[in-house]
């Protein structure tokens, strides 16, 4: 009886060590995809149009498709529109630090933008 116990108890264990690996490498592969389409949809678009362009992309009840919608409706409907609380909630839905240093470089841009918006003309 024990014997069958301890075997079910290493079967749980190898299980969830191939469940954790392969988590990890299906969160890697969604945060890959995700940069990807951004940076190309980004390169030529604001960063709204780029999220709405990006979001056909993923089926309409999944977590992602959710994630993004709710950091467009959060961008389009917000009082302050920060594009940190909105890459927020995208980092949450997608994780990796690649996800989070794409999101600061857009932001960087984003700042340099509008500071020559604010710079007279010579």
């Amino acid at each position: 009886m024990i014997k069958y116990i301890v075997i079910a108890g290493i079967s749980f264990i190898v299980i969830m060590i191939f469940y954790t690996i392969f988590e990890i490498y299906s969160g890697q592969k969604k945060s890959k995809e995700y940069i990807t389409m951004f940076q190309s949809a980004y390169a030529n678009k604001s960063v709204v149009e780029s999220l709405k362009d990006i979001i056909s992309a993923y089926k309409p009840n999944s977590i992602e498709y959710l994630t993004i919608n709710k950091a467009i409706y959060y961008l389009e409907h917000s009082i302050l529109r920060d594009y940190d609380t909105a890459f927020g909630y995208i980092e949450q839905a997608f994780g990796g630090k690649n996800v989070t240093a794409m999101h600061s470089e857009v932001i960087d841009n984003e700042k340099k933008n509008i500071m020559l918006l604010l710079t007279k003309a010579e």
